[in-house]
């Protein structure tokens, strides 16, 4: 994030973080926090409003899963410094049920309840997609319409210049056509929302009603990306298959890689179009 007075503004959070009695590694934790906000929503922190900070902690909850403890250290660091040091009064209050998933997975009954407890298309496409991608959740949900090719099986999830392929399982595509069939709206997103994509709050949504109705208790995103890895493995792909879609979640996935392994799956089939 690119802003000339971000670092005198940090550097104010790490003096107040000291002057108040905090150890310099804890100074050092909240900074980074701060900074890893800032770059997510690509502005200064004088233009950050309260939706941004709650986009933000949404995405750590649907693509990182992050731990409690984790979580309420970021929010704790994000509020010292824009309601205890710039006075926001942003109100920031954030408390969802985070689950340690563990090694927790779902077999392939338990995906075909929670498919079939799916009663809007949509909700349903959603929780094929993730079952089947691999995909995280923000990559999931910003997938434009252009990024569909039906016709040869593949999705292109985009993250500026790099693109990362992915194989359409055949289950899918039918619910994808008969969408967009009655699609009446101009929006360009496969998950529109108003004049863009739905948040990952409202995902979740979507996924707690589904997992309600199936009785399979709470489930997140990560958990369905686990559950979809758990497939592969039983199935007997390879380790650099597996390797290589688990990288999915860092920043330097090297994405030729990943494009080889969703490619192997294309051919030898994916576990979702087997329940």
């Amino acid at each position: 994030m690119k802003d000339d007075n971000l670092d005198s503004a940090m550097l104010h959070l790490k003096a107040e973080l000291n002057l108040r009695g905090y150890s310099e590694q804890q100074a050092l934790r909240y900074f980074s926090h701060n900074t890893a906000f800032l770059d997510f929503i690509s502005k200064s922190w004088r233009y950050v409003q309260k939706k941004d900070i709650e986009n933000y902690l949404d995405y750590l909850l649907s693509d990182k899963d992050v731990s409690s403890g984790l979580f309420e250290e970021i929010i704790f660091s994000l509020n010292f410094f824009y309601n205890g040091i710039l006075k926001k009064n942003f109100e920031i209050k954030y408390a969802p049920e985070i689950q340690d998933r563990g090694n927790k997975t779902f077999g392939k009954e338990d995906i075909r309840k929670l498919i079939e407890s799916s009663d809007e298309i949509r909700q349903r496409i959603l929780i094929k997609l993730m079952f089947s991608t691999g995909l995280r959740l923000s990559e999931c949900i910003s997938l434009k319409i252009a990024d569909i090719d039906v016709g040869n099986k593949l999705g292109f999830a985009k993250n500026g210049k790099k693109v990362k392929q992915f194989p359409l399982a055949e289950s899918v595509i039918p619910d994808i056509i008969t969408y967009l069939d009655t699609r009446k709206d101009d929006n360009p997103y496969l998950f529109n929302s108003q004049k863009t994509h739905i948040s990952p709050k409202e995902s979740q949504e979507y996924l707690d009603i589904a997992s309600e109705k199936a009785h399979l208790g709470k489930i997140t995103f990560p958990v369905l990306r686990d559950s979809f890895l758990a497939q592969l493995n039983e199935a007997g792909y390879n380790k650099g298959v597996l390797n290589s879609i688990k990288r999915l979640t860092k920043k330097n996935s090297r994405y030729n890689d990943i494009n080889d392994a969703f490619e192997f799956i294309r051919i030898y089939g994916n576990p979702i179009d087997f329940i």
